[in-house]
């Protein structure tokens, strides 16, 4: 489509209503408003999606089983052992608040995978970039950082010490770190390709900036270790494929390292950080791991209580190994520690809400898409494909946060992946050509 067309496109009031949307969403609140207005706005974005594409013959589906039959045949598998289970707590003798809270968990679920599909042929049928779309997300995390900066310097603090688990706006401040450690990766696929002019590639340079410093001040670990791994291997794959230059890897490195006495200047509370991450980390010096029992209790304080969440999680598996305790089946658990509602633990989380069963079916369709991934990786950086990498970087550090955390369960992470999945690992640059033709051809 020419550059004008695709600019038009962009000013159509569905684009412009969907990308208001995704800006606005690090910054709302984790308050059962907010599950309502998610919910709402990925119905109301499914069914759009469902309607514009029928107009244009471009049928997500019908598309995947044609180029990708495994992965077709292992979701319709997995979606059918899924209703097994969600079948099994509502029509079983579960509580009534599991039945309540299994539906809805379930429910978005279903809207989140709808919402893949209906965003591939969103992007495709309008043109849009994914690179734009995350980067909103940026914006929208600069706006997040604004308000809290706000509310503490000029609005007294509610509840300071607290925010770390109730933050004023936002959600927990681990997830925040989740959100932070996208909006690092998105900033530094384009500065390290190079391929923006010079302005732009300044305000990325001050958005690096600002988000590196919010990822440490959130005293996130999993997210720290994830963005540098991921980081670091984007780097890595630029220079085989890509021939980059070390002016570029430098200056991010740079930037990054600037942000780091500015976060901890800011870190003013006790679960903020690298304070925060040096004090739940540190190991005592003298010998604590004379016995399993003490090796465990070393283990579980350094991992922050998850010996004990992902304990009770096996311990909920054997009570339903087949089939799961469904969605939410965690929470209604006797054996789970108080304060932890989910697994921490993607794996583990599988288990207990779907059973071996659907466990077994996920994880091979993660890796079906994984091994896809890494055949068209490669190709994605000769070619330059920005779009195609910044989808790739954030299902990547989800992915490897949610060994640690429920990046599979809580519906903002949730949200961000499934908007990497629209487009990583199945719609390359060559697919993506070959559709847009089928597209053209059918108008």
């Amino acid at each position: 489509m020419p550059e004008a067309a695709t600019s038009k496109a962009k000013s159509e009031p569905a684009v412009v209503a969907f990308m208001t949307v995704v800006f606005a969403v690090p910054f709302t609140s984790g308050s059962l408003w907010f599950i309502a207005y998610t919910y709402a706005v990925l119905l109301l974005f499914v069914i759009y999606g469902f309607c514009i594409g029928r107009q244009s013959g471009l049928y997500p589906m019908r598309q995947l089983k044609r180029h990708y039959p495994l992965v077709f045949w292992l979701l319709c598998a997995f979606l059918c052992s899924s209703v097994v289970s969600y079948l099994s707590v509502v029509l079983g003798d579960a509580k009534g608040g599991h039945k309540l809270l299994a539906t809805l968990q379930y429910a978005g679920y279903l809207l989140i995978s709808a919402y893949t599909f209906m965003l591939a042929r969103f992007v495709l049928l309008k043109r849009l970039s994914h690179e734009y779309i995350f980067l909103l997300i940026v914006a929208g995390t600069l706006v997040l950082m604004t308000i809290l900066f706000g509310l503490y310097h000029f609005a007294d603090a509610p509840n300071a010490e607290r925010w770390g688990i109730d933050p004023p706006v936002g959600i927990h401040a681990r997830i925040m770190g989740m959100l932070a450690s996208v909006s690092v990766l998105v900033c530094m696929v384009p500065l390290l390709l190079g391929s923006k002019p010079v302005e732009k590639q300044l305000l990325l340079y001050v958005c690096l900036f600002l988000c590196s410093g919010f990822l440490v001040w959130t005293g996130s670990r999993m997210s720290m270790l994830v963005t540098i791994f991921t980081g670091a291997m984007i780097a890595t794959l630029t220079f085989i494929y890509y021939k980059a230059q070390w002016r570029r890897l430098a200056l991010v490195v740079m930037v990054i390292a600037l942000s780091l006495p500015v976060a901890e200047k800011a870190s003013v509370f006790g679960w903020t950080g690298l304070q925060r991450v040096i004090a739940v980390t540190a190991v005592p010096e003298e010998p604590v791991a004379d016995s399993p029992d003490q090796l465990y209790e070393m283990a579980d304080k350094v991992s922050s209580g998850r010996m004990e969440i992902w304990a009770a999680s096996i311990a909920g598996v054997k009570r339903s190994p087949w089939f799961g305790l469904g969605p939410h089946g965690y929470l209604f658990m006797p054996e789970r520690p108080d304060l932890y509602y989910q697994s921490h633990n993607m794996v583990l989380q599988f288990l207990v809400e779907w059973g071996v069963i659907g466990c077994v079916l996920l994880m091979a369709l993660l890796i079906c898409l994984a091994w896809q991934g890494v055949k068209n990786l490669g190709e994605a950086f000769r070619q330059g494909d920005r779009d195609y990498i910044v989808a790739a970087a954030v299902v990547f550090s989800l992915t490897l946060n949610g060994l640690t955390d429920g990046t599979y369960f809580m519906m903002l992470p949730l949200f961000l992946l499934a908007t990497g999945f629209a487009l990583f690992p199945l719609l390359t640059l060559p697919v993506r050509r070959l559709l847009a033709e089928h597209i053209d051809h059918s108008n």
